[in-house]
């Protein structure tokens, strides 16, 4: 079963060491290591990636929250460590 965990950050910033969404437009993939979300003067670091697939829209999940979203993707079961700064 596919499992896609996201990560929403408001318009306006700049993401780092993510891979866009060939076909939906404010979606990224983080498929390895850190990535950073930098608006102004604040930076949010996060990681590591992991991108096992490409779906960022699943049957029964929730819309995209607007602005950027970031996704880690795997299948279950899952197990991945997530860590911010």
């Amino acid at each position: 079963m596919p499992v896609s965990i996201g990560m929403s950050f408001r318009s306006g910033g700049t993401l780092e060491g993510v891979t866009a969404d060939e076909n939906l437009e404010g979606v990224s993939f983080l498929e390895k290591g850190m990535g950073q979300y930098i608006h102004g003067n604040d930076r949010i670091t996060f990681g590591p990636g992991i991108a096992q697939h490409k779906w960022a829209e699943i049957r029964g999940m929730l819309p995209k929250q607007a602005g950027e979203s970031v996704y880690l993707t795997g299948y279950t079961p899952f197990r991945h460590t997530l860590h911010l700064e």
